[in-house]
Protein backbone atom coordinates (compact mmCIF):
# COMPACT_ATOMS: atom_id res chain seq x y z
CA UNK A 1 0.00 0.00 0.00
CA UNK A 2 1.33 3.39 -1.28
CA UNK A 3 1.31 6.39 1.73
CA UNK A 4 0.23 9.85 0.54
CA UNK A 5 4.40 10.66 0.75
CA UNK A 6 4.77 8.59 -1.98
CA UNK A 7 2.84 9.56 -4.50
CA UNK A 8 4.27 13.15 -6.73
CA UNK A 9 1.55 12.83 -9.31
CA UNK A 10 0.16 11.17 -11.77
CA UNK A 11 -3.74 10.05 -12.33
CA UNK A 12 -6.35 7.68 -10.72
CA UNK A 13 -4.87 4.86 -12.76
CA UNK A 14 -1.07 4.99 -12.51
CA UNK A 15 0.09 7.62 -9.75
CA UNK A 16 4.18 8.22 -9.83
CA UNK A 17 6.00 7.14 -6.98
CA UNK A 18 8.87 8.88 -5.35
CA UNK A 19 11.75 9.05 -7.12
CA UNK A 20 13.69 6.94 -4.03
CA UNK A 21 12.84 3.64 -5.26
CA UNK A 22 13.56 0.77 -2.58
CA UNK A 23 14.06 -1.47 -5.15
CA UNK A 24 17.28 0.85 -6.62
CA UNK A 25 20.36 0.00 -4.47
CA UNK A 26 20.81 3.19 -2.16
CA UNK A 27 17.03 4.28 -3.77
CA UNK A 28 18.46 7.10 -6.22
CA UNK A 29 16.92 6.97 -9.72
CA UNK A 30 18.24 8.65 -12.85
CA UNK A 31 17.10 12.47 -12.84
CA UNK A 32 13.95 11.97 -14.59
CA UNK A 33 13.10 8.66 -13.78
CA UNK A 34 10.28 7.60 -10.89
CA UNK A 35 8.63 4.19 -10.24
CA UNK A 36 5.16 3.54 -11.13
CA UNK A 37 2.52 2.16 -9.25
CA UNK A 38 2.42 -0.93 -11.66
CA UNK A 39 6.00 -1.60 -10.57
CA UNK A 40 7.15 -0.01 -14.55
CA UNK A 41 10.11 2.48 -14.45
CA UNK A 42 8.93 5.66 -16.26
CA UNK A 43 10.56 8.69 -17.55
CA UNK A 44 9.32 12.32 -17.73
CA UNK A 45 11.74 15.13 -19.44
CA UNK A 46 12.56 17.77 -16.48
CA UNK A 47 12.01 21.29 -17.53
CA UNK A 48 16.05 22.12 -17.55
CA UNK A 49 16.37 19.20 -19.97
CA UNK A 50 14.06 19.81 -22.17
CA UNK A 51 15.15 21.72 -25.43
CA UNK A 52 13.61 24.74 -24.83
CA UNK A 53 15.48 24.67 -21.19
CA UNK A 54 18.60 23.53 -22.58
CA UNK A 55 18.23 26.78 -25.27
CA UNK A 56 17.13 29.35 -22.30
CA UNK A 57 20.34 28.12 -20.67
CA UNK A 58 22.46 28.34 -23.18
CA UNK A 59 20.92 31.57 -24.16
CA UNK A 60 21.13 33.43 -21.18
CA UNK A 61 23.41 36.80 -21.19
CA UNK A 62 25.90 35.01 -18.25
CA UNK A 63 26.29 31.98 -20.11
CA UNK A 64 29.71 31.07 -21.25
CA UNK A 65 28.46 30.66 -25.03
CA UNK A 66 26.67 33.94 -25.28
CA UNK A 67 29.45 36.00 -23.71
CA UNK A 68 32.22 34.43 -25.83
CA UNK A 69 30.01 35.41 -28.51
CA UNK A 70 29.96 38.76 -27.86
CA UNK A 71 33.64 38.79 -26.98
CA UNK A 72 34.65 37.50 -30.74
CA UNK A 73 32.10 40.29 -32.30
CA UNK A 74 33.74 43.24 -30.17
CA UNK A 75 37.66 41.64 -30.94
CA UNK A 76 36.19 41.00 -34.41
CA UNK A 77 34.89 44.75 -34.44
CA UNK A 78 38.45 45.68 -32.81
CA UNK A 79 40.85 44.72 -35.48
CA UNK A 80 38.69 46.30 -38.55
CA UNK A 81 38.38 49.41 -36.82
CA UNK A 82 34.59 49.46 -36.58
CA UNK A 83 33.13 52.20 -34.62
CA UNK A 84 30.03 50.21 -33.45
CA UNK A 85 31.16 47.06 -31.89
CA UNK A 86 27.88 47.03 -29.70
CA UNK A 87 26.02 46.50 -33.17
CA UNK A 88 28.49 43.63 -34.09
CA UNK A 89 28.62 42.22 -30.67
CA UNK A 90 24.28 42.16 -30.55
CA UNK A 91 24.42 40.67 -34.52
CA UNK A 92 26.94 37.99 -32.87
CA UNK A 93 24.39 36.95 -30.48
CA UNK A 94 21.56 37.02 -32.80
CA UNK A 95 23.33 34.49 -34.77
CA UNK A 96 25.03 32.50 -31.59
CA UNK A 97 20.82 32.12 -30.16
CA UNK A 98 20.02 30.76 -34.04
CA UNK A 99 22.90 28.43 -34.33
CA UNK A 100 21.88 26.99 -30.12
CA UNK A 101 18.42 25.77 -30.80
CA UNK A 102 20.23 23.08 -33.03
CA UNK A 103 22.83 22.62 -30.00
CA UNK A 104 20.12 22.39 -27.60
CA UNK A 105 17.83 20.13 -29.39
CA UNK A 106 20.71 17.68 -30.08
CA UNK A 107 21.70 17.87 -26.65
CA UNK A 108 18.21 17.14 -25.52
CA UNK A 109 17.74 14.34 -27.74
CA UNK A 110 20.90 12.71 -26.35
CA UNK A 111 19.76 13.30 -22.40
CA UNK A 112 16.30 11.65 -23.38
CA UNK A 113 18.13 8.75 -25.27
CA UNK A 114 20.29 7.93 -22.27
CA UNK A 115 16.89 8.63 -20.04
CA UNK A 116 15.00 6.23 -21.95
CA UNK A 117 18.03 3.46 -21.74
CA UNK A 118 18.14 3.79 -18.26
CA UNK A 119 14.10 2.73 -17.63
CA UNK A 120 15.11 0.20 -20.00
CA UNK A 121 17.37 -1.31 -18.10
CA UNK A 122 15.88 -0.49 -15.07
CA UNK A 123 12.35 -2.25 -16.33
CA UNK A 124 14.20 -5.33 -17.85
CA UNK A 125 15.95 -5.82 -14.29
CA UNK A 126 12.76 -5.74 -12.61
CA UNK A 127 11.54 -8.42 -15.12
CA UNK A 128 13.63 -10.43 -14.57
CA UNK A 129 13.72 -10.22 -11.00
CA UNK A 130 9.62 -11.02 -11.68
CA UNK A 131 10.52 -13.58 -13.73
CA UNK A 132 13.35 -15.35 -10.97
CA UNK A 133 10.55 -14.57 -8.30
CA UNK A 134 8.14 -16.48 -10.28
CA UNK A 135 10.12 -19.32 -11.48
CA UNK A 136 10.99 -19.90 -7.29
CA UNK A 137 7.14 -19.51 -6.48
CA UNK A 138 6.76 -22.27 -9.51
CA UNK A 139 9.75 -24.28 -7.59
CA UNK A 140 7.62 -24.66 -4.36
CA UNK A 141 4.16 -25.08 -5.89
CA UNK A 142 5.61 -28.11 -7.92
CA UNK A 143 7.61 -29.40 -5.19
CA UNK A 144 4.79 -29.49 -3.05
CA UNK A 145 2.91 -30.92 -5.88
CA UNK A 146 5.24 -33.99 -6.16
CA UNK A 147 5.04 -34.13 -2.49
CA UNK A 148 1.28 -34.31 -1.85
CA UNK A 149 1.19 -37.12 -4.97
CA UNK A 150 3.90 -39.22 -3.63
CA UNK A 151 2.03 -39.11 -0.33
CA UNK A 152 -1.31 -39.99 -2.19
CA UNK A 153 1.12 -43.23 -4.16
CA UNK A 154 2.01 -44.27 -0.33
CA UNK A 155 -1.06 -44.10 0.82
CA UNK A 156 -2.84 -46.02 -2.11
CA UNK A 157 -0.21 -48.46 -1.33
CA UNK A 158 -1.09 -48.58 1.97
CA UNK A 159 -4.28 -49.11 1.53
CA UNK A 160 -4.00 -52.01 -1.25
CA UNK A 161 -1.68 -54.02 0.85
CA UNK A 162 -4.43 -53.82 3.58
CA UNK A 163 -7.04 -54.59 1.84
CA UNK A 164 -4.71 -57.78 0.57
CA UNK A 165 -4.40 -58.51 3.70
CA UNK A 166 -8.46 -58.23 4.52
Amino acid sequence: MLTNDEHLHGDDNMPLLNPYDPRIGNGALPSGVSGSANRAYVSEVPDNQSTMGLLNRYTQQSSPYIQNARRGAMEMAAERGTLNGSMAAGNAQRAAIDAAGAVAANDAGLMSAARLKNVDVLNAREAERAAQEMASTMTGVISEANSSAANAQREAALQLQRERRA
